[in-house]
């Protein structure tokens, strides 16, 4: 079973990166959450569709919702000694327990993991629960080892975050960003000024 790629991502955070079927989910500082549903109040934060009225608001996150998360390291290299963990995984709502399933290469087929909660946060006035997965270097190279990455592509599926563990019902393809070892060094001698002509002698 090969891991699926959504055709249209839609932007949700910005630098995990995370792709799903039906949004993406980007690595970024925490942002606030939209208030409760009933709270009919203007909201200058991401909107998603408009109204009857012809205003425009935000979609409300469920609990299980993931937010955000640093990855640690920012970038993960091939042939390299690190493992890679993704710092503040932060989730809506009081969870305790959640589900992450990890795509394994070798096996050609997704590993189911628990993640257990490190400690619950207030943002924008809502409970959000906090996790800090993390993988040895050991699955992290056997990740890379069998995945395409360079410059057009620079990162690797990790796998599918599924939300509570005791009734997964979500799919946010989570992405690891992949850095070049060894890359040679530029050295800068001096700027041209735009469209301008050498001088000739």
């Amino acid at each position: 079973m090969r891991p699926t790629f959504p055709a249209r991502p839609v932007a949700a955070i910005a630098a995990l990166v995370v792709w799903s079927s039906t949004q993406t989910l980007s690595q970024a500082p925490p942002r606030d959450l939209p208030p409760p549903p009933e709270v009919d109040r203007r909201w200058l934060g991401p909107i998603d569709k408009p109204e009857p009225d012809g205003r425009w608001r935000p979609q409300a996150l469920d609990t299980g919702e993931p937010l955000s998360f640093r990855q640690e390291p920012p970038l993960v290299l091939a042939r390299d000694d690190q493992g890679a963990g993704l710092s503040n995984f932060t989730v809506v709502g009081d969870v305790a327990r959640v589900r992450f399933d990890r795509w394994n290469p070798e096996q050609g087929e997704f590993e189911a993991e628990t993640w257990e909660r490190d400690r619950t946060e207030n943002v924008g006035g809502r409970l959000v629960s906090l996790f800090q997965p993390s993988w040895s270097a050991d699955t992290i190279q056997a990740l890379l080892s069998r995945s395409r990455v360079g410059l057009d592509r620079p990162f690797v599926y990790l796998g599918s975050f599924r939300g509570a563990a005791d009734a997964p019902r979500i799919a946010h393809a989570v992405l690891l960003r992949v850095g070049r070892p060894r890359c040679a060094r530029c050295r800068l001698n001096g700027l041209t000024t735009p469209f301008s002509t050498p001088a000739t002698s």
